[in-house]
């Protein structure tokens, strides 16, 4: 981890490990309970991130919506994904390291991401939107389709 008085105060307040975990850990956990190819994908979490904390994204998600719909709906919020995306690898590190030395979270044998149930996360509009996106990634298709729906490559 990038030592934290190299950071600003805001870099450190909004993107620390804990409240990043925070919005992984709701997403794998609602794409584990929908579902029904088996749990979150590893290489969907890089996803995550820069999709909730880019501040259109989050207000435009519908959970009843199917995710490739809300990709074609919006094309707004996917210029520049990639690099949004690549910008917050780091961050995203950060927090599944946050998370597993918490055992909250588990890499399994087959590159999915576990939860363990004993988070309890307030649910805030941004924790809910999150476990919203879980739910759109789960039943959205393949890693490679939902990469691909974003313009982007794994």
């Amino acid at each position: 981890m990038r030592s934290w008085e190299n950071r600003s105060k805001e870099i450190a307040y909004l993107l620390n490990p804990a409240y990043c975990g925070k919005i992984l850990y709701s997403s794998i956990k609602k794409y584990n309970e929908t579902s029904q190819r088996g749990n979150f994908p590893f290489a969907l979490i890089y996803l995550i991130l820069p999709l909730m904390l880019y501040p259109q994204v989050p207000e435009k998600i519908n959970a009843k919506s199917r995710f490739s719909k809300f990709v074609t709906d919006n094309p707004e919020l996917f210029i520049n994904f990639g690099k949004r995306a690549s910008s917050l690898t780091t961050i995203t590190n950060e927090a599944i390291e946050f998370l597993m030395s918490g055992k909250l979270i588990v890499f399994n044998d087959d590159a999915t991401l576990s939860c363990f149930e004993s988070l309890k996360i307030p649910n805030d509009d941004l924790i809910k939107k999150s476990s919203a996106l879980g739910k759109m990634l789960a039943t959205a298709g393949s890693t490679n389709v939902i990469y691909l729906m974003l313009g982007v490559k794994p």
